[in-house]
């Protein structure tokens, strides 16, 4: 029965529209299946390999601080000076930099610039470099 199937499917290939149409909806369904897990998959590998949010336990803040020393220390090379005391334009980059990294802070979330710019400046006085 499953050999006198596969001759009647070659039989109406070609010449039956409506064969060819369902046939068509069908590879098309296969494909989109395809894709499907395609998407699936991506989107878990970037929901694995992104960063925690900002705030969200010991890791959030660890990485912000990261962060901030890095800037700083580049702040240092570049200017020759660590950022002073409530510099707007080095708040400014933290925040553009912590935007890259965890999205859109909201202004209720807002980290305490000048606390990270003092620990970071402290650490970097202390011979720290960033890693």
């Amino acid at each position: 029965m499953g050999r006198e199937r596969c001759w009647e499917f070659e039989r109406l290939s070609g010449q039956d529209r409506y064969f060819d149409c369902f046939n068509d909806i069908k590879d098309a369904e296969y494909k989109l299946i395809e894709v499907l897990r395609f998407f699936e998959e991506r989107h878990a590998e970037l929901e694995r390999t992104q960063p925690h949010p900002y705030g969200r336990g010991a890791r959030g803040l660890e990485e912000l601080q990261d962060i901030v020393h890095s800037i700083a220390f580049g702040w240092k090379m570049l200017t020759g000076a660590f950022p002073a005391k409530s510099n707007v334009d080095f708040h400014e980059l933290l925040r553009a930099a912590a935007t890259t990294v965890f999205g859109v802070i909201d202004d209720d979330d807002e980290p305490n610039w000048e606390w990270h710019t003092r620990s970071a400046v402290s650490r970097l006085k202390a011979g720290n470099r960033p890693q």
